[in-house]
């Protein structure tokens, strides 16, 4: 992701917990001079960082990761304290409802099933299969829309548009095993903003 927005941008910071994962992306940015790496919690962005340093925060797929409510809750502040006036946050979380569907996918295979949709921090195992048809096992931990709405809210962010991506009928010609995906949402994109005045609810 750091790659893919560096061309629009002067700076990308990408943090990560992994030391593992931040070697890769390194390796991987060398000839991006606008790209830096930083060893640190997602959790403690507001005290790694100082208020307003970025304009564009993205949280593809790690607020889930969050233990309790309440850490979710110290994440999304620490997203709008980073953020300036104005600033803009985009996050992806997968579909709270996707582990509920009868139709299950071709891509992802639970380990463990849920079978109350209002339970809170509920950790869900899975596993995730790749174009070169590799499965990585991974976790999450679930929340209704309502705890991340919320919680968003909370740190003042405001919600500008919420999109449930699908797979375009040009992503199913070419992998047909996605049609389920095209009918049903695996993710949700929230794009937010912080308040004008700088001020956090």
């Amino acid at each position: 992701m750091c790659r893919a927005v560096a061309p629009y941008t002067n700076q990308v910071v990408g943090v990560d917990l992994s030391e593992a994962m931040l070697e890769e992306a390194r390796s991987r940015s060398q000839t991006w001079k606008n790209i830096s790496y930083v060893h640190a919690d997602f959790e403690t962005l507001a005290t790694e960082f100082s208020a307003g340093s970025f304009s564009l925060c993205l949280a593809l797929f790690a607020v889930c990761c969050a233990e309790s409510a309440e850490t979710l809750n110290t994440l999304f502040r620490g997203i709008a304290a980073v953020l300036r006036a104005n600033g803009r946050a985009i996050i992806q979380i997968p579909h709270p409802s996707d582990s509920f569907f009868r139709e299950r996918s071709e891509w992802f295979r639970d380990v463990d099933r849920l079978d109350d949709y209002f339970a809170e921090a509920a950790l869900v195992k899975r596993e995730l299969r790749t174009t070169e048809d590799e499965w990585l096992l991974v976790g999450r931990y679930h929340y209704p829309l309502s705890i991340y709405v919320n919680a968003m809210i909370r740190a003042g962010l405001t919600i500008d548009r919420v999109i449930e991506p699908k797979a375009s009928p040009e992503v199913v010609d070419r992998w047909p095993d996605l049609a389920r995906e095209a009918r049903l949402p695996s993710s949700m994109i929230f794009v937010a903003n912080t308040m004008g005045d700088g001020k956090r609810g």
